[in-house]
């Protein structure tokens, strides 16, 4: 029996099932079709109504993870930011859950995907991989400004305080910080996943970068980046030479000796490397000699001494 079109027009359409169900430019509910660009318009109006957010962030998180590819899925969360934003911590933790339960791309990984004929399976991981950076960076600004946020910066070592700001340090890379200098320096991962992961850096908030724990962390991001990718870094040379000896003079002895670390895979590159930092050799010398001699902590002191020797003429 056909439902009179009075009664229809009365029928209450619920917007949430209607967009989880599209997963293509339409889509089909209860034998209708719907146009996923018209039911994507009614989106904001209908999420101004929701009075719980957080009966809803879990299904259409999972609804992500499961169809990464889905760009319908991305819209919809593209529509619904804000609501997003306010929800950040429940939206946060899902994302980091999810992301320590995915794979690491290592050298395995590399060497399956070349020899294999069915190409699906990468396809499926490079998604899996972008999935939660896509979600982030639906994000506003504000939900990476809170440096509050133990999910995104780790924990805070309470009542520690050096230079003004509260230091942090990362735990074994459990939180999203730490996830996105991985994956964005990584030598393994997916290209778009670099790519997009160092985009997101850019969102971390300036006083996290200023605490001297993270600040060691990023230069040994540096070091593990300039050891994997060598040359394709020397364009950024001379500025990353800059950098390790300016936390060889100002730095906490974590930075002192990850900036050590740093110059040492400098020192050690290619030929074309030790041509664009030789003009910053000699304040180089200068610094490691300095640093050898009078450093209060006998680690910086000797690893200072053995570069020193490095770089000066017997």
């Amino acid at each position: 029996m056909d439902i009179p079109r009075k009664a229809q027009s009365k029928e209450k359409i619920e917007i949430f099932p209607l967009a989880i169900a599209c997963s293509s430019s339409s889509c089909t509910v209860a034998g209708s079709t719907f146009d996923s660009d018209r039911v994507l318009k009614l989106i904001p109006k209908w999420a101004r109504s929701v009075q719980n957010w957080g009966s809803l962030i879990g299904p259409l998180l999972d609804k992500m993870f499961l169809e990464p590819s889905n760009a319908i899925m991305v819209r919809f969360l593209s529509c619904i930011s804000e609501h997003l934003a306010d929800a950040s911590d429940m939206v946060l933790l899902h994302v980091l859950s999810h992301m320590k339960e995915q794979d690491k791309m290592d050298e395995n990984f590399i060497n399956i995907s070349k020899s294999s004929v069915d190409k699906t399976n990468v396809e499926k991981s490079l998604f899996d991989h972008l999935c939660p950076l896509l979600i982030l960076r639906l994000l506003p600004q504000r939900v990476f400004d809170d440096i509050d946020s133990s999910t995104i910066y780790g924990r805070f070592l309470r009542g520690d305080y050096v230079n003004g700001y509260r230091d942090i340090k990362f735990e074994d890379c459990q939180c999203i910080a730490a996830f996105l200098f991985e994956r964005a320096f990584s030598k393994f991962e997916f290209e778009e996943v670099r790519k997009l992961a160092a985009e997101l850096c850019g969102r971390i908030h300036s006083q996290f970068i200023s605490a001297p724990e993270v600040r060691a962390a990023c230069i040994q991001v540096l070091f593990s980046a300039m050891y994997h990718l060598k040359s394709t870094l020397l364009p950024f040379a001379s500025d990353l030479l800059k950098l390790a000896l300016r936390f060889l003079e100002q730095g906490s002895e974590k930075e002192k000796l990850a900036g050590a670390k740093l110059m040492a895979s400098l020192m050690a590159s290619e030929d074309v490397i030790l041509e664009r930092i030789s003009e910053g050799l000699i304040e180089a010398r200068s610094v490691l000699s300095k640093a050898s001699l009078s450093d209060p902590s006998q680690d910086v002191r000797e690893v200072c001494d053995k570069l020193l020797a490095c770089i000066t003429p017997s």
